[in-house]
């Protein structure tokens, strides 16, 4: 498999993963007590919490996200972040891949990143209820909605893609997911309204 296929791929299944270790973890009532602590004495989205992934964008969320997975390999690096909001039952997430290829520039980027994302979800048969190819600080980049089956009903991601090539095939992401009757926050409200801290930075 292609290594930044294999990435989307990933990237598709991710939250079910997640959200399965926090409900099968033996220290899930003191990470609730955390969640529900800072939820009980502060708006904790009220504030504008800017965080570098790993120097090569920045996004926000609500609290430091903490890094769920990262790989260095031949083809190219690999990282993963995430934070769940489980008083609202939130995902956030952001991730990149850097693949390395000299042959094969895209003629046009955005064409690609939508292909990837094609793929990426065809397997959990989503649904892209938007897509709109924008540019993001000057940088080709899709905001997009896609809803698909996942481990506790109906999810609805709402996510940027952006990206760019210099030699090597840049993808980066973030995105929130939101989960039919279960969560308390509209992640569309808030993605609207924090999307514009998403910052490529190299």
């Amino acid at each position: 498999m292609r290594p930044l296929l294999a990435f989307f791929n990933y990237f598709g299944l991710i939250y079910d993963d997640f959200y399965q270790k926090i409900f099968d973890s033996p220290n899930q009532n003191r990470i609730y007590l955390i969640v529900f602590s800072i939820s009980l004495f502060q708006n904790i989205y009220a504030q504008e919490n800017i965080f570098s992934i790993d120097g090569y964008f920045e996004a926000y969320f609500p609290i430091t996200p903490t890094r769920a997975d990262s790989s260095t390999t031949a083809n190219g690096i690999y990282g993963t972040y995430n934070w769940f909001d489980e008083d609202n039952f939130l995902m956030f997430v952001a991730k990149y891949g850097i693949s390395k290829d000299d042959k094969h520039k895209p003629e046009h980027y955005s064409d690609y990143l939508n292909s990837m994302l094609e793929i990426s979800y065809k397997q959990k048969n989503g649904k892209f209820l938007k897509r709109k190819i924008i540019k993001h600080d000057f940088i080709d980049a899709i905001i997009y909605v896609v809803q698909y089956d996942g481990k506790f009903g109906t999810e609805k991601l709402y996510g940027i893609v952006s990206g760019y090539y210099d030699g090597n095939k840049r993808i980066y992401i973030w995105a929130i997911v939101e989960t039919e009757g279960l969560s308390k926050l509209k992640a569309e409200e808030i993605f609207n309204e924090k999307v514009k801290y998403f910052k490529v930075l190299k």
